[in-house]
């Protein structure tokens, strides 16, 4: 029962996001897993994005004037989020069944998200023209009037599309402002710098101005913040344009390239189906993953693996099993994410993705 590495395919490019030109720019061939039907599910619901996700609509709500005056404010912050955290955790319960998931105060970051996002958003003005609708125009002089909340924006000439979270005017300088709810938020990164541009962009198509400003707002509500150049503006445009062609060409050719290397694959969900990344890791790589075939049974919960790849000086591993997965004699599985648990050992987290043999 081997395990199958499929090369990725699918429809060819109209249109391109920032964030799938982020992951172009890293690996062509992580976008055309993401994009391909027999592949795309891998990428999993995670605690990480659903904080912010919560982080996100919270603020959006507040920012469409929708949320209360203080003091009735915090109390219906607090709702709002238990209520929107609740949904996220039946999505993740939902994407990965028969897993024992963390309780939401037990996610990574939740308890810092919490108190700096709520503090932030207890504090917030109100919107003085009241309750938006976003994507709504209200100006009297048909150009749609600002703030823009989670308004979806496309240029169908440049192929680019996305949605900022925010755009807004302030002391006279159009922004277009970015939350990141990362604990860990420090500076404009390259990615976030070109996906602010390429939003610069789409609101001077949409506007008919180019913003002054792109900033990156964390959850406690510090920004960094760079000032727009038109001639930056154009150069990304164009490279995303040509960034398109060249993988629509990897398509039609019937091969589409992979960069494997330790900061390229580190939070790629797809080296659970990507050989090139198999054939390129060692042991210096982060992230604890193998791939073997199951050829002893070593407990009730944990198997021994005849190692195909992954680490050095070793022939075997012994796989330490979450609750509710069982594997076959023979066949061969691929697992990711371990926690090492000794030598030649691992123990598969709640979130470990597995493969297995003929199973997928």
């Amino acid at each position: 029962m081997s395990l199958a590495w499929p090369e990725p395919s699918g429809e060819r490019l109209s249109q391109i996001s920032p964030s799938a030109y982020t992951a172009l720019l890293r690996c062509p061939k992580r976008l055309a897993f993401q994009r391909d039907l027999r592949t795309k599910h891998w990428v999993a619901q995670s605690t990480r994005t659903a904080l912010g996700r919560v982080a996100h609509r919270l603020t959006e709500l507040v920012a469409q004037g929708t949320a209360p005056l203080p003091p009735d404010r915090r109390e219906w912050l607090e709702a709002q989020w238990e209520a929107l955290v609740q949904q996220e955790n039946l999505l993740i319960e939902g994407a990965w069944p028969n897993r024992q998931v963390p309780a939401p105060r037990d996610w990574p970051g939740y308890v810092a998200t919490r108190v700096r996002l709520l503090r932030r958003l207890a504090d917030l003005p109100a919107d003085r023209e009241g309750p938006r609708v976003p994507g709504i125009s209200r100006g009297s002089t048909g150009q749609p009037s600002l703030p823009w909340v989670e308004r979806y924006l496309e240029d169908m000439r440049t192929r680019l599309c996305g949605t900022p979270d925010r755009v807004e005017r302030r002391d006279g300088r159009i922004r277009v402002v970015d939350l990141k709810s990362g604990v860990g938020q420090a500076g404009i990164s390259d990615d976030q710098q070109r996906q602010l541009l390429i939003y610069a962009h789409l609101v001077l198509t949409a506007y008919g101005s180019l913003p002054n400003d792109v900033v990156i707002q964390d959850v406690r509500g510090r920004e960094e913040k760079r000032e727009v150049e038109g001639k930056e503006v154009q150069r990304v445009v164009a490279q995303a344009n040509e960034a398109i062609d060249s993988f629509n060409q990897m398509l039609d050719d019937g091969s589409v390239d992979a960069r494997p290397g330790p900061e390229a694959c580190q939070w790629c969900p797809f080296r659970v189906v990507c050989d090139d990344y198999w054939e390129s890791r060692d042991d210096a790589w982060p992230r604890l993953d193998v791939r073997g075939v199951v050829t002893e049974r070593t407990g009730q919960h944990s198997v021994r693996l005849d190692l195909a790849s992954g680490l050095p000086g070793s022939t075997t591993f012994r796989l330490l099993l979450t609750p509710g997965v069982k594997l076959l004699m023979g066949e061969e599985v691929v697992a990711l994410d371990l926690e090492r648990a000794g030598p030649s050992t691992g123990r598969m987290r709640w979130n470990s993705r597995l493969r297995r043999g003929a199973a997928d």
